[in-house]
Protein backbone atom coordinates (compact mmCIF):
# COMPACT_ATOMS: atom_id res chain seq x y z
CA UNK A 1 0.00 0.00 0.00
CA UNK A 2 1.29 3.49 -0.84
CA UNK A 3 0.83 5.51 2.28
CA UNK A 4 1.93 8.74 -0.02
CA UNK A 5 -1.64 8.51 -1.28
CA UNK A 6 -3.81 7.92 2.33
CA UNK A 7 -5.82 10.92 3.49
CA UNK A 8 -7.00 12.19 6.51
CA UNK A 9 -10.48 11.23 5.58
CA UNK A 10 -9.71 7.39 4.94
CA UNK A 11 -8.04 7.50 8.37
CA UNK A 12 -10.83 9.25 9.82
CA UNK A 13 -13.29 6.98 8.96
CA UNK A 14 -11.10 3.90 9.92
CA UNK A 15 -10.42 4.92 13.12
CA UNK A 16 -14.25 5.91 13.88
CA UNK A 17 -14.99 2.09 12.10
CA UNK A 18 -12.82 1.14 14.69
CA UNK A 19 -14.68 2.74 17.27
CA UNK A 20 -18.21 1.90 16.31
CA UNK A 21 -19.25 5.64 15.52
CA UNK A 22 -19.49 5.08 11.47
CA UNK A 23 -22.42 5.39 9.54
CA UNK A 24 -23.56 3.43 6.63
CA UNK A 25 -22.84 5.90 3.81
CA UNK A 26 -19.08 6.46 5.49
CA UNK A 27 -18.65 2.24 5.71
CA UNK A 28 -19.20 2.73 2.12
CA UNK A 29 -16.98 5.24 1.69
CA UNK A 30 -14.73 3.63 3.21
CA UNK A 31 -14.76 0.25 1.46
CA UNK A 32 -14.52 2.13 -1.98
CA UNK A 33 -11.20 4.43 -0.46
CA UNK A 34 -9.72 0.74 0.56
CA UNK A 35 -10.57 -0.75 -2.55
CA UNK A 36 -8.81 2.38 -4.52
CA UNK A 37 -5.86 1.52 -2.14
CA UNK A 38 -5.66 -2.45 -3.65
CA UNK A 39 -6.73 -3.88 -0.47
CA UNK A 40 -9.94 -4.76 -1.64
CA UNK A 41 -11.50 -6.83 -4.69
CA UNK A 42 -14.26 -5.02 -6.67
CA UNK A 43 -16.08 -7.80 -6.35
CA UNK A 44 -18.39 -8.14 -2.98
CA UNK A 45 -16.63 -8.46 0.64
CA UNK A 46 -17.25 -10.31 3.55
CA UNK A 47 -17.04 -9.10 7.13
CA UNK A 48 -14.15 -11.04 7.82
CA UNK A 49 -12.06 -9.29 4.58
CA UNK A 50 -13.69 -5.93 5.22
CA UNK A 51 -11.86 -5.80 8.85
CA UNK A 52 -8.78 -7.71 7.98
CA UNK A 53 -8.41 -4.94 5.02
CA UNK A 54 -8.96 -2.04 7.33
CA UNK A 55 -6.71 -3.48 10.11
CA UNK A 56 -3.68 -4.08 7.08
CA UNK A 57 -3.92 -0.26 6.37
CA UNK A 58 -3.88 1.11 9.90
CA UNK A 59 -0.69 -1.54 10.92
CA UNK A 60 0.86 -0.06 7.59
CA UNK A 61 -0.12 3.53 8.80
CA UNK A 62 1.16 2.93 12.07
CA UNK A 63 4.49 1.49 10.68
CA UNK A 64 5.28 4.29 8.61
CA UNK A 65 8.29 5.67 9.38
CA UNK A 66 9.17 3.59 12.59
CA UNK A 67 5.73 4.62 14.47
CA UNK A 68 5.23 2.20 15.89
CA UNK A 69 5.60 0.72 19.54
CA UNK A 70 8.26 -1.65 19.96
CA UNK A 71 7.02 -3.89 23.14
CA UNK A 72 7.65 -7.24 22.25
CA UNK A 73 4.52 -9.01 21.07
CA UNK A 74 3.51 -12.36 22.68
CA UNK A 75 4.20 -15.15 19.98
CA UNK A 76 1.18 -16.56 19.67
CA UNK A 77 -0.28 -13.22 18.72
CA UNK A 78 2.51 -12.66 16.32
CA UNK A 79 1.98 -15.77 14.80
CA UNK A 80 -1.85 -15.32 14.20
CA UNK A 81 -1.76 -11.67 12.83
CA UNK A 82 1.48 -13.02 10.51
CA UNK A 83 -0.92 -15.66 9.70
CA UNK A 84 -3.89 -13.54 8.94
CA UNK A 85 -2.23 -11.09 6.18
CA UNK A 86 -0.43 -14.01 4.55
CA UNK A 87 -3.88 -15.36 4.36
CA UNK A 88 -5.64 -12.20 3.35
CA UNK A 89 -3.09 -10.76 0.52
CA UNK A 90 -2.24 -14.42 -0.21
CA UNK A 91 -6.37 -14.21 -1.85
CA UNK A 92 -5.71 -10.95 -3.54
CA UNK A 93 -7.16 -11.46 -6.97
CA UNK A 94 -4.88 -8.62 -8.27
CA UNK A 95 -2.01 -10.19 -10.57
CA UNK A 96 1.51 -10.12 -10.14
CA UNK A 97 2.32 -8.94 -13.29
CA UNK A 98 0.20 -5.90 -13.22
CA UNK A 99 2.97 -3.87 -11.14
CA UNK A 100 6.32 -4.88 -9.67
CA UNK A 101 6.53 -7.04 -6.37
CA UNK A 102 6.32 -4.42 -3.34
CA UNK A 103 6.98 -6.19 0.21
CA UNK A 104 4.06 -7.20 1.94
CA UNK A 105 2.69 -5.90 5.00
CA UNK A 106 4.08 -8.20 7.18
CA UNK A 107 7.68 -7.45 6.17
CA UNK A 108 7.21 -4.17 6.49
CA UNK A 109 5.36 -4.77 9.60
CA UNK A 110 8.83 -6.46 10.93
CA UNK A 111 11.04 -3.52 9.62
CA UNK A 112 9.37 -0.86 11.12
CA UNK A 113 10.21 -2.94 15.05
CA UNK A 114 13.85 -3.65 14.46
CA UNK A 115 13.74 0.39 13.84
CA UNK A 116 15.32 2.53 16.64
CA UNK A 117 12.22 3.41 19.51
CA UNK A 118 11.05 6.87 19.05
CA UNK A 119 9.58 9.00 22.16
CA UNK A 120 5.62 7.62 22.53
CA UNK A 121 4.34 10.97 21.75
CA UNK A 122 5.16 10.49 18.42
CA UNK A 123 4.89 6.58 17.55
CA UNK A 124 1.19 7.80 16.35
CA UNK A 125 -0.51 10.44 14.19
CA UNK A 126 -3.74 10.90 16.11
CA UNK A 127 -4.23 10.30 19.55
CA UNK A 128 -7.03 7.48 18.40
CA UNK A 129 -4.86 5.91 15.65
CA UNK A 130 -2.92 3.92 18.17
CA UNK A 131 -5.09 2.04 20.01
CA UNK A 132 -7.90 1.65 17.39
CA UNK A 133 -5.03 -0.32 14.98
CA UNK A 134 -4.89 -2.45 18.71
CA UNK A 135 -8.93 -2.55 18.42
CA UNK A 136 -9.33 -3.74 15.13
CA UNK A 137 -6.40 -6.45 15.30
CA UNK A 138 -8.21 -7.05 18.31
CA UNK A 139 -11.89 -7.74 16.58
CA UNK A 140 -10.15 -9.44 13.29
CA UNK A 141 -8.54 -12.09 15.53
CA UNK A 142 -11.76 -12.58 17.45
CA UNK A 143 -14.02 -12.69 14.12
CA UNK A 144 -11.43 -15.43 12.36
CA UNK A 145 -11.59 -17.73 16.26
CA UNK A 146 -15.49 -17.98 15.91
CA UNK A 147 -16.96 -21.38 15.35
CA UNK A 148 -18.13 -22.12 12.12
CA UNK A 149 -21.60 -21.58 11.90
CA UNK A 150 -23.65 -24.86 10.79
CA UNK A 151 -27.03 -25.02 9.08
CA UNK A 152 -30.02 -22.89 10.94
CA UNK A 153 -32.25 -25.40 12.64
CA UNK A 154 -35.67 -25.48 11.63
CA UNK A 155 -38.23 -25.15 14.40
CA UNK A 156 -40.77 -27.98 14.74
CA UNK A 157 -43.41 -26.75 12.28
CA UNK A 158 -40.77 -26.06 9.36
CA UNK A 159 -39.14 -29.69 10.51
CA UNK A 160 -42.34 -31.33 10.15
CA UNK A 161 -43.34 -29.42 6.78
CA UNK A 162 -40.27 -30.23 5.40
CA UNK A 163 -40.67 -34.33 6.53
CA UNK A 164 -43.72 -33.77 4.94
CA UNK A 165 -41.82 -32.73 0.98
CA UNK A 166 -40.00 -36.44 1.87
CA UNK A 167 -40.67 -39.46 -0.47
CA UNK A 168 -42.38 -42.11 1.79
CA UNK A 169 -44.06 -39.83 4.36
CA UNK A 170 -47.74 -40.67 5.47
CA UNK A 171 -50.11 -38.74 7.44
CA UNK A 172 -52.90 -39.65 9.12
CA UNK A 173 -55.24 -38.17 11.10
CA UNK A 174 -56.20 -37.90 14.78
CA UNK A 175 -59.53 -39.98 15.02
CA UNK A 176 -62.58 -38.49 17.30
CA UNK A 177 -61.92 -39.02 21.00
CA UNK A 178 -64.90 -40.95 22.67
CA UNK A 179 -63.52 -39.00 26.02
CA UNK A 180 -65.59 -35.99 26.36
CA UNK A 181 -62.27 -34.00 27.39
CA UNK A 182 -60.60 -34.89 23.70
CA UNK A 183 -63.47 -35.01 21.44
CA UNK A 184 -62.84 -31.53 19.93
CA UNK A 185 -59.11 -32.19 19.24
CA UNK A 186 -57.82 -32.65 15.77
CA UNK A 187 -54.61 -32.60 13.67
CA UNK A 188 -52.60 -35.38 12.64
CA UNK A 189 -49.03 -37.42 12.62
CA UNK A 190 -46.66 -37.01 10.01
CA UNK A 191 -44.63 -40.42 9.64
CA UNK A 192 -41.08 -41.07 7.60
CA UNK A 193 -40.49 -45.16 7.99
CA UNK A 194 -37.61 -44.91 5.91
CA UNK A 195 -36.27 -41.67 8.21
CA UNK A 196 -37.36 -43.29 11.53
CA UNK A 197 -38.79 -39.77 11.96
CA UNK A 198 -42.02 -38.16 12.88
CA UNK A 199 -44.63 -35.33 14.46
CA UNK A 200 -47.62 -34.80 15.87
CA UNK A 201 -49.70 -32.08 15.42
CA UNK A 202 -52.40 -31.49 17.89
CA UNK A 203 -55.03 -28.63 18.34
CA UNK A 204 -57.22 -28.03 20.87
CA UNK A 205 -55.13 -30.52 22.90
CA UNK A 206 -56.18 -29.84 26.78
CA UNK A 207 -53.19 -28.61 28.99
CA UNK A 208 -51.58 -30.78 31.35
CA UNK A 209 -49.38 -29.99 34.85
CA UNK A 210 -46.20 -31.48 34.47
CA UNK A 211 -45.31 -32.01 37.88
CA UNK A 212 -48.73 -34.37 37.98
CA UNK A 213 -48.96 -36.52 34.78
CA UNK A 214 -47.24 -36.19 31.39
CA UNK A 215 -49.30 -37.18 27.60
CA UNK A 216 -47.41 -40.65 26.08
CA UNK A 217 -47.33 -41.43 22.64
CA UNK A 218 -47.36 -44.89 21.43
CA UNK A 219 -46.76 -46.39 17.92
CA UNK A 220 -48.99 -50.00 17.72
CA UNK A 221 -46.37 -52.51 15.06
CA UNK A 222 -47.11 -55.85 15.88
CA UNK A 223 -44.74 -56.68 13.19
CA UNK A 224 -42.20 -55.18 16.13
CA UNK A 225 -43.55 -56.06 19.34
CA UNK A 226 -46.88 -57.22 20.64
CA UNK A 227 -46.60 -54.10 23.24
CA UNK A 228 -46.60 -50.84 21.58
CA UNK A 229 -43.37 -48.87 21.30
CA UNK A 230 -43.04 -45.73 23.64
CA UNK A 231 -43.07 -42.93 20.93
CA UNK A 232 -41.73 -40.23 24.16
CA UNK A 233 -43.75 -37.97 26.88
CA UNK A 234 -44.83 -34.75 25.76
CA UNK A 235 -46.70 -31.47 27.59
CA UNK A 236 -48.80 -29.34 26.17
CA UNK A 237 -49.09 -25.84 28.11
CA UNK A 238 -51.93 -23.15 28.71
CA UNK A 239 -52.56 -21.04 25.88
CA UNK A 240 -51.01 -23.17 23.38
CA UNK A 241 -54.07 -23.75 20.49
CA UNK A 242 -51.88 -25.65 18.14
CA UNK A 243 -48.42 -27.87 19.34
CA UNK A 244 -46.22 -29.42 17.30
CA UNK A 245 -44.08 -32.55 18.91
CA UNK A 246 -41.73 -34.78 17.32
CA UNK A 247 -41.86 -38.32 17.87
CA UNK A 248 -39.01 -40.02 20.29
CA UNK A 249 -39.48 -43.49 19.25
CA UNK A 250 -37.83 -45.58 21.74
CA UNK A 251 -37.05 -48.80 19.53
CA UNK A 252 -37.21 -49.15 15.06
CA UNK A 253 -40.31 -49.18 13.50
CA UNK A 254 -41.43 -51.74 11.06
CA UNK A 255 -44.56 -51.43 9.81
CA UNK A 256 -46.91 -48.88 12.22
CA UNK A 257 -50.57 -49.81 12.07
CA UNK A 258 -51.72 -46.99 14.37
CA UNK A 259 -50.56 -44.12 17.07
CA UNK A 260 -52.22 -43.50 20.16
CA UNK A 261 -51.88 -40.74 23.13
CA UNK A 262 -52.14 -41.68 26.83
CA UNK A 263 -51.66 -39.99 30.02
CA UNK A 264 -49.33 -41.05 32.36
CA UNK A 265 -47.10 -40.45 35.21
CA UNK A 266 -44.27 -37.87 35.27
CA UNK A 267 -41.18 -39.45 32.76
CA UNK A 268 -43.80 -41.93 31.31
CA UNK A 269 -44.32 -45.75 32.02
CA UNK A 270 -42.84 -48.44 30.33
CA UNK A 271 -46.63 -50.07 29.58
CA UNK A 272 -49.32 -48.51 29.51
CA UNK A 273 -52.51 -49.37 31.48
CA UNK A 274 -54.52 -45.81 31.10
CA UNK A 275 -57.12 -45.22 28.54
CA UNK A 276 -56.49 -43.85 24.98
CA UNK A 277 -57.18 -40.29 24.82
CA UNK A 278 -56.13 -39.91 21.53
CA UNK A 279 -55.87 -42.74 18.12
CA UNK A 280 -54.59 -42.04 14.40
CA UNK A 281 -54.74 -45.51 12.42
CA UNK A 282 -53.43 -45.46 9.39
Amino acid sequence: MNNTTMNDDLIDLMTERALGQLSAEDEQRLIDELKAQGLLDTTEQTQAEIELAIAAAMNAMACHGGQIDQTPMPEGLEQKLHADAEQFFGSSKQAATTAPAKPSNVEEFDRARNQPKEPFAARYRSPFLGWAVAATLAFVIVLTQLPETGPVALNPSESRLALIDQTNTEIVTWAPSEIPAFNRVSGDVVWNNTLQQGYLRLVGMPANDPTISQYQLWIVDPERDANPIDGGVFDVLNGNREVIIPIDAKLDVLDPEAFAITREQPGGVVVSNGPLLMVATS
